[in-house]
């Protein structure tokens, strides 16, 4: 009888184990401190609002801060863009100089191919949305060897780019040096690292040959060496390796599965009464966590109007039953259509951080994100643990306004 009863027991509570472990950011602590103070830096620094900044503990040997920051809401990024529109203004307006010429020189030459209608242009200037930094030339005629050609990106371009990076280095010197693991948890050899997202100016970036992505990586050591006045700042500054880019591992199968994520989160969401536009997902290989996920979301539909600001209980609780709805859904569409991501290293962990574009994308979040042990999709891939088990091991952690 009590060998019954104590079978009931344990299948009881293990009714009762969640399928997955949520976990509030903790506004209080050591963590907490060190979170705050890198936003302040990083605004400050480069002059722009504050950042979102995600500390992720992959283990007790490495500590992660991800920083995410609108690349749109930074003032020297936005003089860049000013500058590209006074140049694309001249070319355009050389273009409309060279037009003018040609079809006087046509008309005197009686050329059929302007027929009688002499105001025909034939080459149109086609400039993209802002969010593209490219243009186009179409051409119906055939211009003189003298078309005008567009000047290569200005000099002072390049040096605010320049001047971006280099502010994101004098961010991590002084955040890894004065603030990082101020608490002391981690060990001597114990890695920190501090990765900078600059989103929604991605294809601007790649014009410019510039990364969206940098990283720094320290040890626990040379900080403590450099606390303590033990070795001099250029020294401490030289032992911070910086990663401006890191291949993907797997990369013709993860670009189809960023491709496909989108549309798969947006059928996931798309019966709520707020649906969720999930619109880009960028990826990095970061040693020592593994593969992440930038995913960049927005509400389709303005938020419904509130009169009286919500309690911090009630935002509590609707975030983590929104999380609690969406969760399941999104393990699904990992276990469909990401099992090619347990051909990873059995230590890295798959890391989906979702971020708010120009909008938040959830009204009582700041983020979530959502971590998956790649030696668990190995299990499951395998047939070694089932889908039940698999999501036990899933952990996500969540921020709320």
């Amino acid at each position: 009888m009590y060998l019954r009863m104590g079978i009931f027991f344990v299948l009881g509570f293990l009714w009762l184990v969640p399928a997955q472990t949520y976990q509030k950011t903790s506004k209080a602590g050591a963590t907490a401190i060190e979170t705050r103070a890198l936003q302040s830096l990083t605004a400050l620094l480069l002059n722009s609002s504050q950042p979102i900044v995600v500390p992720i503990a992959t283990d007790s040997r490495q500590m992660t801060y991800i920083v995410q920051l609108n690349t749109y809401q930074i003032p020297l990024f936005r003089s860049i863009l000013q500058i590209h529109a006074r140049e694309m203004q001249q070319y355009a307006q050389s273009i409309q100089q060279y037009l003018q010429s040609f079809q006087k020189k046509a008309s005197t030459r009686l050329n059929p191919f302007f027929g009688s209608d002499s105001s025909r242009s034939p080459i149109q200037i086609v400039v993209h949305p802002t969010d593209s930094a490219t243009h186009s030339v179409v051409s119906g005629g055939t211009p003189g060897a003298d078309f005008p050609k567009r000047a290569p990106d200005s000099l002072l371009m390049k040096q605010r780019l320049q001047k971006i990076r280099m502010k994101l280095d004098s961010i991590a010197i002084k955040f890894l040096g004065q603030y990082a693991d101020a608490g002391n948890r981690l060990p001597m050899e114990g890695d920190i690292v501090l990765v900078f997202y600059l989103f929604g100016a991605e294809s601007w970036f790649q014009q410019w040959n510039f990364s969206p992505l940098w990283v720094y990586r320290v040890l626990k050591r040379d900080i403590l060496r450099f606390r303590q006045a033990r070795i001099p700042f250029t020294t401490f500054s030289h032992r911070i390796q910086r990663e401006i880019h890191i291949e993907v591992p797997l990369k013709v199968d993860t670009q189809v599965f960023t491709e496909i994520l989108p549309t798969a989160l947006q059928q996931l969401t798309g019966s709520q009464s707020r649906p969720i536009q999930f619109s880009r997902v960028n990826t990095m290989y970061l040693k020592g966590d593994g593969m992440i996920f930038f995913i960049s979301t927005r509400f389709t539909t303005s938020p419904p109007f509130i009169s009286q600001r919500p309690s911090d209980t009630d935002r509590e609780k609707r975030a983590l039953q929104w999380l609690k709805n969406f969760v399941p859904g999104f393990i699904q569409i990992v276990q469909t259509y990401g099992t090619f991501l347990a051909n990873l290293p059995d230590q890295d962990q798959l890391i989906f951080a979702f971020h708010p574009g120009i909008f938040t994308f959830n009204a009582d979040m700041k983020y979530f994100i959502i971590r998956i042990p790649v030696q668990a999709l190995q299990q499951l891939r395998g047939g070694r643990m089932s889908s039940d088990q698999f999501a036990r091991q899933v952990k996500v952690d969540y921020s709320t306004l």
